[in-house]
């Protein structure tokens, strides 16, 4: 089963989640936490929608940045790289340091070389 999991999260990986030519994996902090790798660590509903939470709020923070006519691309990357790391650290709070390293190590195994 957990072999499933993972295999759903590979598929997942090359997903783009916004409408950006770059994939939310381009850019560090923007990985993504697909469903499956929180059913295999079995969190909690809580811990769940927490989560969901975080990914819905940066997305819609992510999207305003890049809809923003006004700023140049320079300052765009900069700022979508901050919340990159806000997100991660909100994320790493949730999960906790022993599902964080799981996820950080599966996502090593999964990037390109």
């Amino acid at each position: 089963m957990r072999r499933c999991h993972l295999y759903l999260f590979l598929a997942l990986i090359g997903v783009p989640a916004s409408s950006r030519a770059q994939s939310p994996s381009d850019v560090p902090g923007w990985e993504l936490l697909p469903d499956s790798l929180m059913q295999v660590w079995h969190l909690d509903k809580d811990q769940i929608r927490r989560i969901k939470v975080i990914e819905e709020d940066y997305a819609t923070e992510r999207e305003e940045l890049w809809s923003t006519p006004d700023s140049d691309d320079r300052e765009k990357e900069l700022r979508e790289r901050k919340l990159g790391e806000s997100r991660m650290a909100e994320i790493k709070g949730v999960l906790g340091n022993t599902n964080f390293a799981r996820w950080q190590e599966v996502l090593q195994r999964t990037s390109p070389p």
